[in-house]
């Protein structure tokens, strides 16, 4: 299914029955194919023209993330579609991931991921290497791409701890989690 979400109006909408993963964007919203649990996309354009936003689905619900300057998480209901929710962040979210039990967050400006609990909405501030870029959730932990750094990131979600940071001969740009392994990608030197 295709779905269109309405951030001003705050309510998904289905639109067409479409399959696939491709974005296609308009002033106030943006289009998003189905997404299996823990997918996130970037959305180019939307929302009031502010560029860079982000949409998960995990915990029960669609979240989308602000940026500098709109610091907001938003919930919406998979089932009916509206915005339940408008979380008030202490930080400038970049990319967004859900599992875990937890929202995750990067936050480039001050190398951070933070944890965001979906019942008591509770942030807590997880310090990682330079320039946290891109997110993932997987294997029973939180996978964190350090662009700056040229690093990746575990985080014991239970703990909200880094518990290991593995040095890449690339420079990394991007994390999934899937078919049995993490995969990153990045720049050959």
């Amino acid at each position: 299914a295709i779905y269109y979400v309405d951030h001003l109006g705050g309510r998904i909408v289905r639109v067409g029955s479409g399959l696939g993963t491709s974005i296609a964007t308009k002033l106030t919203g943006a289009y998003i194919g189905t997404a299996p649990v823990g997918s996130s996309y970037t959305l180019d354009k939307a929302f009031d023209g502010r560029l860079d936003r982000l949409v998960t689905v995990g915990e029960g619900s669609v979240w989308i993330a602000g940026d500098a300057g709109y610091r907001v998480l938003l919930r919406f209901d998979p089932a009916s579609g509206r915005r339940v929710q408008r979380i008030d962040l202490p930080f400038a979210p970049k990319r967004v991931a859900a599992g875990e039990g937890a929202v995750w967050a990067t936050d480039a400006l001050e190398d951070a991921v933070w944890r965001v609990d979906p019942e008591t909405l509770e942030t807590t501030r997880i310090p990682v290497a330079g320039g946290p870029r891109e997110i993932a959730v997987g294997f029973g932990a939180v996978w964190v791409v350090n662009a700056l750094a040229g690093t990746v990131s575990e985080i014991d979600p239970a703990a909200s701890t880094v518990v290991s940071t593995l040095p890449l001969r690339v420079g990394v740009e991007d994390v999934a989690v899937g078919a049995g392994a993490v995969w990153v990608t990045g720049d050959a030197p």
